[in-house]
């Protein structure tokens, strides 16, 4: 089913048995370049509540193919803990502004764009209307982008966490990584930087069978991300193409420099699968001595997405938040 915020006209997928927490608001942004990102909100008000209290408001940005429905449960933990919530789709994805005319292309041109949309999101929307202090929580690529406003923004945020950051992607090792880059490098060279890479299609739009998926062990989870892509089949985002690929290699090469990492001062809370098949977490643990005020924590029997997996790989991320966040 789809909704729509009236006052907004802004549209979004619920379905029977979930949908947004009671006291949503929802928007569009236009940014400096004149495109459009969707965005939703939960105020001091619900905090309060829910939980008798408001602790601040954490923003909340996601990885990519994701956006802001799936993580409609995270939010309503969120608001239990008496946290105000923003969040909103990245350009890309989601229903924000799509840069390619097939808009089901996983497509960004510069990582530095994401730096300047939070900081907008952040001065015209997060601090007039929401209480401090602020945080953020993050995922996969969302995670990279955020380790690159956790340098450049220094002051947007009081503490970071990361679920599963994009800090390095598993491409294989010796001549299968050889030969992923020279593929990816002859394309380039081809004018092909908004082609889908190699084996690339629009996969996994919602029809993606949870056997063999390398992001979760919950079925029900997964199956209900699957069914809200149903719901509204914009939501949907195919394979990268070589310009992603190439963007995000050159960005994640850049802000994983000793220099740039130590450079970070805000206290960051890293949390990792221990099965994740996705994201290089031997990169991560290598990152990890660099930013002085980071904490790594691996949860056992998780793929990817630590937020959609089973009960037990969420309750440890979760006891993870509940400590880093305790007095702050």
């Amino acid at each position: 089913m789809i909704g729509d915020d009236m006052e907004q006209n802004v549209p979004y997928a619920r379905i029977d048995g979930f949908g947004p927490p009671e006291g949503f608001k929802a928007g569009w942004h236009v940014t400096r370049d004149k495109v459009a990102l969707r965005y939703m909100s939960w105020g001091e008000d619900v905090a309060r509540a829910r939980a008798g209290q408001c602790r601040g408001t954490l923003v909340l940005t996601h990885g990519r193919t994701e956006f802001i429905e799936k993580y409609y449960e995270v939010i309503d933990e969120l608001l239990s803990r008496g946290f105000a919530v923003f969040t909103f789709d990245w350009r890309g994805q989601g229903l924000s502004w799509r840069p390619l005319e097939d808009r089901f292309k996983g497509h960004v041109r510069d990582f530095g764009e994401h730096v300047e949309d939070m900081r907008e999101m952040l001065a015209e929307h997060v601090t007039p209307n929401f209480p401090g202090p602020y945080f953020s929580m993050s995922h996969s690529m969302g995670g990279h982008a955020n380790l690159r406003i956790a340098h450049d923004l220094p002051d947007a945020f009081e503490a970071m966490i990361f679920s599963a950051p994009m800090w390095g992607i598993q491409l294989g090792r010796g001549m299968i990584l050889a030969l992923t880059l020279a593929v990816a490098r002859l394309n380039l060279m081809l004018g092909r930087a908004e082609a889908y890479v190699l084996g690339g299609a629009e996969q996994g739009i919602a029809d993606e069978p949870f056997e063999g998926n390398k992001v979760t062990n919950d079925p029900g989870r997964f199956n209900r991300c699957m069914d809200l892509l149903r719901a509204l089949p914009d939501l949907g985002l195919g394979a990268p193409t070589y310009g992603f690929f190439d963007v995000s290699m050159k960005s994640m090469g850049m802000a994983s420099q000793a220099d740039y990492l130590e450079a970070i001062k805000t206290p960051l809370l890293v949390v990792c699968g221990a099965q994740e098949q996705i994201a290089d977490n031997q990169k991560i643990a290598q990152m990890m001595p660099h930013l002085t005020h980071g904490e790594l924590v691996v949860v056992p029997e998780s793929r990817h997405e630590i937020l959609m997996e089973k009960d037990a790989a969420r309750a440890a991320f979760w006891s993870a938040f509940d400590t880093f966040m305790t007095d702050r």
